[in-house]
């Protein structure tokens, strides 16, 4: 079984300061590739032309795992 998680904008969306931003990102990506090497995610990525949604997951994990490991996402604890 797989579930899709959309990453969508939280509050804090496009109010970071660059710097923050840029940091944030570069967390961001070593979470994607600690849940890649857990055998969590099976794919992810950015996404254009949907207006609110930036990327997605693609978890291959029970659901309340996968919810588990989006929540502690960086960018979703900043709200980005």
């Amino acid at each position: 079984d797989y579930s899709l998680c959309l990453l969508t904008n939280g509050p804090q969306a496009g109010a970071l300061p660059k710097a923050e931003a840029v940091e944030l990102q570069k967390q961001h990506m070593a979470h994607i590739n600690r849940m890649w090497e857990a055998g969590a995610l099976e794919s992810a990525g950015p996404v254009a032309k949907l207006p609110g949604v930036r990327g997605v997951f693609v978890f291959k994990v029970p659901i309340p795992e996968a919810q588990r490991w989006a929540a502690k996402d960086p960018k979703v604890v900043a709200g980005d």
